[in-house]
């Protein structure tokens, strides 16, 4: 045997005996492990607590879509000043204040003084606020010696979740995850997300609620990325233009809870909000979106393959989501034919997605 072989079978043996202390390392790490029902019924004594009233609990991680410019950072920076002053912000309230850590990947100092400003009212707590919120923004706090870790990247996943444990953090709001996942090339990709679901996860595994503000499709009516992520975030709410806003007087949006998985009330329903920048204050507008527009529109996101499924999504209930289908029939809105090809494509779609995933080498 020449010595380019030897070192070949060499170099073979090598890898082959890492490659066997990697899976004994990974057998080590990772396991599903058991508990008795009788510790499951002691965990579950407690409720969960509202972090903010009425739908986000401990626990709940939340989804924030809206298209670009509409004014999803001025909602998300209203969340972080009510949770963490004990506030409260167009009608939600925060039972008692908590450590929030805002992490901004895009905006401006100025910008982001401006968000969080508008977020600040007659219930604000100045000294809950300035104790609990902690800012960290690219601009400011970015340089030769430090960088923002990659939020998609499974290699940060423990560092982030160290240091937000550290820091004693109970809300952490990422702000947007395309300027905080930068190694994401498509996130419409069915693995694009995993990295970052992992991250949610083990997050919520700490008791630290996460929050993530995305970005919507094109259309405006669905967010970017696998369908995935409805499994991990129990909220999910879509930012929608509206034409009862006057954009002259700031910004505005319609809120349109995709899916809810706590209470019902009005304020999940779908409304519509605006910033008077001159006032510096929030109030509610006329939304141009009814429960016909919402449900329509529900059906033509494709989440949906059935009436049951619908209700569940829009936290409706079943016989709710049959009368207002009536009412979108009668008011040929929609047509019976119309409803069943959108459910057939979205049982296809759903198929398809299911089909890539099987393909896809992960451990999401």
């Amino acid at each position: 045997m020449n010595i380019q072989n030897k070192v070949a079978n060499s170099d073979a043996a090598i890898q082959k005996n890492q490659n066997k202390n990697n899976e004994n390392q990974i057998d080590d790490n990772y396991s599903f492990k058991s508990g008795t029902l009788r510790e499951l019924y002691k965990a579950a004594e407690h409720e969960l607590e509202f972090i903010l009233h009425p739908f986000m609990r401990q626990g709940e991680a939340t989804l924030i879509y809206a298209g670009s410019g509409l004014g999803k950072s001025f909602y998300a920076a209203g969340l972080a000043v009510a949770i963490a002053s004990g506030g409260d912000f167009i009608g939600y309230s925060a039972p008692k204040p908590r450590k929030v850590k805002y992490i901004d990947g895009e905006m401006s100092v100025h910008d982001l003084y401006v968000r969080i400003r508008s977020g600040v009212n007659e219930t604000t707590s100045h000294d809950n606020l300035f104790r609990n919120l902690i800012i960290s923004n690219r601009e400011l706090h970015t340089d030769k010696s430090n960088h923002f870790p990659d939020i998609s990247d499974k290699s940060f996943k423990q560092k982030i979740v160290r240091d937000l444990v550290k820091e004693k953090v109970e809300v952490v709001i990422f702000d947007n995850f395309s300027t905080l996942a930068l190694g994401v090339e498509d996130e419409n990709s069915a693995g694009g997300f995993n990295g970052t679901l992992e991250l949610v996860l083990a997050l919520k595994a700490e008791g630290i609620l996460p929050i993530l503000i995305h970005h919507s499709t094109k259309d405006g009516k669905r967010y970017r990325g696998t369908s995935k992520m409805e499994a991990v975030f129990s909220n999910i709410i879509g930012l929608h233009r509206d034409k009862g806003i006057d954009l002259l007087k700031g910004c505005g949006f319609s809120i349109a809870f995709d899916k809810n998985r706590s209470l019902h009330s009005k304020l999940t329903e779908v409304r519509a909000v605006q910033y008077l920048k001159d006032e510096g204050c929030w109030v509610d507008v006329e939304s141009s979106l009814t429960k016909m527009d919402q449900l329509i529109e529900a059906i033509e996101t494709l989440q949906y393959v059935n009436q049951k499924e619908l209700a569940a999504g829009l936290g409706w209930s079943e016989a709710w989501v049959s009368e207002w289908l009536k009412r979108a029939f009668g008011a040929s809105r929609l047509t019976q034919k119309k409803r069943n090809e959108l459910f057939d494509l979205a049982k296809e779609l759903r198929a398809e997605k299911l089909g890539e995933n099987d393909c896809l080498e992960s451990d999401f």
